[in-house]
Parts: structure tokens; C-alpha cells; sequence
């Protein structure tokens, strides 16, 4: 009983070491709580018109599977922007000062 313990300390603090003196933390190039993103909304609503006509033009084409790609990228493109004016829009502000 006495060696179970003692081994299963032993082997409870090597692995201890081994994850504190293994686990390097390194600081981040960028302050992530300064970074700012920023969306170029009108750059976001040409591509999504320029994937419509491009889908538009796939589907008179015949190519409705190809079609179905840039409306699927239109849209996924469309929900970005929108989530990004949202997070403008509800993001916290500075306080006055």
C-alpha cells in the first residue's frame, strides 16, 4: 500500500512538471482586446451583386449546380456583412470623456 502511494505521487508529480514546465505561454503579437475589425460594407454588397448576376447568368447557362455555389457564396457573404453591422451597431462605446 505504501508503494502504490508513493509511486502514484511520484508519477502524479512528474506529469505535474511535465505539463507546468512543458505549457509555454507566449504573448500575443496583437492586443486582442485593442483589435478592431472593420467590414468595407461596400465592398461586401459588390461582391454579393457580382455572385447573383454571376448565378443568374450560370443558370441560364444550364450550369445550375455551379449556379447554386455563388448564390450559397452570395449568401454567406450577405450574413457576414450582416452580422458585422450588427456587431458595429451593438458594439460597447467608449465612455465620454
Amino acid at each position: 500500500m505504501r508503494v502504490r502511494i508513493s509511486a502514484l505521487a511520484v508519477s502524479t508529480l512528474v506529469a505535474g512538471g511535465l505539463l507546468i514546465g512543458g505549457a509555454h505561454v507566449e504573448q500575443p503579437a496583437v492586443d486582442l482586446a485593442a483589435k478592431t475589425v472593420t467590414c468595407n460594407i461596400s465592398h461586401m454588397q459588390k461582391q454579393i451583386a457580382d455572385l447573383r448576376q454571376k448565378a443568374q447568368r450560370l443558370e441560364r447557362d444550364g450550369a445550375k449546380t455551379e449556379a447554386r455555389k455563388a448564390r450559397a457564396q452570395a449568401t454567406a457573404i450577405e450574413r457576414k456583412m450582416r452580422a458585422c453591422i450588427d456587431g458595429d451597431n451593438n458594439a460597447s462605446k467608449p465612455f465620454p470623456g
